[in-house]
């Protein structure tokens, strides 16, 4: 998606970072650009010697026009921690669409595509053994649905920010998942 805010990075720029930042030895076997995004750019980097992939998120171009919704709070998005010499990302945080509280209220906004969170399973077991939890109720099933109605509501309402067709496509997208929502919870 083309945006005003996107600085895309040339490779010789990624492979100059990751250089920086994963030391002279971390070698880069593919680049690849994640293009759905509104606002930053965003690169998939596979790593030579690392079965992990990282991703560099990358802020708006200082003095770039912004709205006053639009903000760069990258540097407390992505945290890493350096274990045995290597470093390694501990946990990330998308400050626009963070809920507070309620895990399974974050589930919608990560898996935005998914109507009923059962249906990534290694994602759900992996929740369930770190929250001491061995079951998903149907009580967290009815709060996954509640919390998903909410952030389509979101969805629908911020279509005016995007050009014609996008803001068409995701107000459609939106409104049609609302109806699930809905219908799965009367």
């Amino acid at each position: 998606m083309k945006s005003r805010t996107k600085n895309r990075l040339t490779e010789q720029k990624i492979r100059e970072l990751v250089r920086v930042h994963f030391g002279e030895e971390c070698g880069i076997s593919d680049i690849e650009e994640l293009k759905g995004g509104m606002f930053n750019a965003i690169y998939r980097i596979t790593r030579t010697k690392e079965q992990d992939k990282i991703v560099l998120k990358v802020g708006v171009v200082p003095g770039t026009p912004l709205l006053t919704y639009e903000r760069d709070i990258m540097p407390v998005e992505v945290f890493v921690r350096q274990v045995d010499g290597e470093w390694r990302i501990a946990g990330i945080i998308d400050l626009e669409r963070a809920f507070w509280g309620d895990p399974v209220g974050d589930f919608p906004t990560s898996f935005v595509f998914t109507d009923d969170i059962r249906k990534e399973p290694a994602f759900l077991n992996a929740y369930l053994k770190a929250a001491g939890k061995s079951v998903y109720t149907e009580a967290d099933a009815k709060r996954y649905q509640l919390y998903r109605l909410y952030i389509l509501t979101v969805m629908a309402a911020e279509v005016f920010r995007y050009d014609f067709l996008y803001a068409k496509l995701q107000g459609a997208w939106a409104g049609r998942n609302i109806s699930k929502c809905l219908k799965e919870l009367l």
